[in-house]
């Protein structure tokens, strides 16, 4: 079963790491419904799996509900708006997180078998703060991802790399 993953540009950066084609990852699985957030249009993907209410826990989000998906061998967790629990068919983003899950959450393993560098357009806003340009979102497919360097103090830049786009093959998640 195959998903396609945003793994944001911190993610990388933090440990200095790349990803290429035929690479082991292994990481936590997060959903965010495209209704709720603009996502480039190639991030939303539509899920259909089982989803199970979990206990709260301190990184859950305000208002809303702690649950897993599971899809394919994968867990994904949501902070669903309401008690969810059956069967379910949402539509969002995938994103890769290794900063925070709930106790005992297990990581999914898959293979990458696409990566794509994830580049959007910014421009500049009230108090010197920058801002996602809607619409201008580029993708450069590669056999394996790379850290820029860009030097965003640079009032010129316009272009800034978000992170990497990958398809991945899961093969399940880890015991716990």
């Amino acid at each position: 079963m195959a998903l396609t993953v945003y793994v944001p540009q911190w993610y990388l950066e933090e440990d200095e790491a790349v990803v290429a084609l035929g690479d082991q990852l292994s990481t936590w699985l997060v959903f965010y419904e495209s209704a709720r957030w603009d996502r480039p249009p190639d991030h939303p993907q539509r899920l259909v799996g089982a989803a199970r209410t979990i206990p709260m826990w301190p990184g859950a989000e305000r208002g809303r509900h702690p649950t897993v998906i599971e899809v394919g061998g994968a867990p994904i967790y949501w902070d669903a708006p309401e008690p969810t629990n059956g069967p379910v068919e949402v539509t969002g983003t995938v994103c890769a997180n290794d900063q925070d899950a709930p106790d005992d959450f297990p990581p999914t393993d898959g293979v990458v078998t696409r990566v794509r560098m994830v580049w959007q357009d910014y421009r500049p806003g009230e108090n010197h703060v920058w801002y996602p340009v809607p619409g201008t979102t580029r993708y450069e497919d590669l056999d394996s991802s790379y850290l820029p360097h860009l030097d965003l103090t640079d009032p010129t830049a316009r272009v800034v790399w978000t992170g990497v786009l990958v398809d991945l093959d899961v093969t399940g998640s880890q015991p716990s």
